[in-house]
């Protein structure tokens, strides 16, 4: 029998497997936007279907830039509150 050594990968497997098993999803981490520190298509997905008439009203605001607005919004935000705060 090998023995098998203790590693990050490992460590962060097993954390993700009963992360998944607990009801978590997953996420693809070529999604995570670096500059925005966030998952965009997520944020959008969410903010579209739980206030729908308010994003509506940006969209008549910001046209087809909505969403880039909304998520640069977003980010800054955070960054100067904090993401509990936002």
């Amino acid at each position: 029998m090998v023995p098998q050594y203790p590693t990050e990968k490992k460590f962060e497997d097993h954390i993700e497997y009963h992360l998944i098993q607990s009801g978590y999803d997953s996420v693809d981490t070529t999604l995570y936007d670096k500059d925005l520190c966030l998952i965009s298509t997520q944020v959008l997905e969410f903010i579209k279907s739980t206030q729908e008439k308010t994003y509506q009203k940006l969209e008549q605001q910001y046209g087809n830039i909505t969403d880039t607005q909304l998520l640069k919004r977003i980010s800054s935000e955070i960054t100067n509150r904090g993401v509990i705060d936002v």
